[in-house]
């Protein structure tokens, strides 16, 4: 698993995965973190705070 930082001299980007490293690895990280906001109550909190208060994307 590979993570890239996107930023300059002005602003701090984002860090996220890239496409480069296991694609495998990859794929079962996203579906395990999408059934977890799926079915498990304190993950939906946690993701619904930071899209409204760290202003994070979906």
């Amino acid at each position: 698993m590979n993570l890239a930082e996107r930023s300059s001299g002005k602003y701090k980007g984002q860090i996220k995965l890239t496409k480069r490293g296991n694609s495998l690895l990859r794929k079962h990280l996203y579906f395990t973190v999408f059934h977890l906001l799926s079915f498990n109550g304190a993950f939906q909190a946690m993701h619904a705070h930071n899209i409204e208060v760290k202003r994070m994307t979906k």
